[in-house]
């Protein structure tokens, strides 16, 4: 028996069974640079190139490099909140307790799950002016009140329940492009 294999083929015999038709081509046996395949290369390349890709990206999105890019950043405010939910109308208001840059966007109090008990339905966006604050801007110390009075408009409403409600207090930039929530109330229903 051979070295080579199991029927008496030699290891030359068995070499020239699996050489490729190019590399049988060549006149001396030789393979040629040009006749070996690219696509390891490529395949490198193309790996590596990617892994800078993701790299990068997950850097800039993980360092905040991604945060408010070409649009306007939320100011920094904060509110406290005050409520009274039991028997009778409910009450809650959100007070101001520092803000900076409030001059641009919009701030606004989403109501949904709320009830009048009437006509009206108070699930929806209030402005600051919509809830009755008459000041020229959220100042520390302004309260956006959340009532019967300012929910509740009319006589044949009923008292406002807040135990299913939920509330947020968010700004919006003026061209809608960018938002904050910058604070949420749950009542206990909800």
């Amino acid at each position: 028996m051979s070295p080579g294999g199991v029927h008496g083929e030699s290891m030359h015999e068995k070499r020239s069974t699996e050489m490729s038709s190019r590399e049988r081509e060549a006149p001396d046996g030789v393979i040629r640079w040009r006749d070996r395949g690219v696509s390891p290369v490529v395949g490198v390349v193309l790996m590596v190139a990617i892994t800078v890709v993701l790299v990068a990206s997950a850097g800039a999105y993980f360092f905040g490099f991604t945060e408010n890019v070409g649009g306007t950043s939320p100011p920094t405010v904060a509110f406290s909140s005050d409520q009274d939910v039991g028997p009778g109308s409910d009450t809650l208001a959100f007070t101001v307790k520092s803000s900076e840059g409030l001059g641009d966007g919009t701030v606004q109090v989403v109501v949904s799950g709320a009830s009048c008990g009437g006509p009206v339905d108070p699930n929806k966006r209030y402005t600051p002016t919509g809830l009755g604050v008459t000041t020229g801007g959220l100042t520390a110390g302004t309260t956006l009140p959340l009532d019967e009075r300012s929910l509740c408009r009319g006589a044949a409403n009923g008292p406002l329940d807040l135990s299913g409600a939920r509330v947020s207090v968010v700004w919006m930039a003026p061209d809608g492009s960018a938002g904050r929530s910058y604070t949420t109330w749950k009542g206990p229903d909800a």
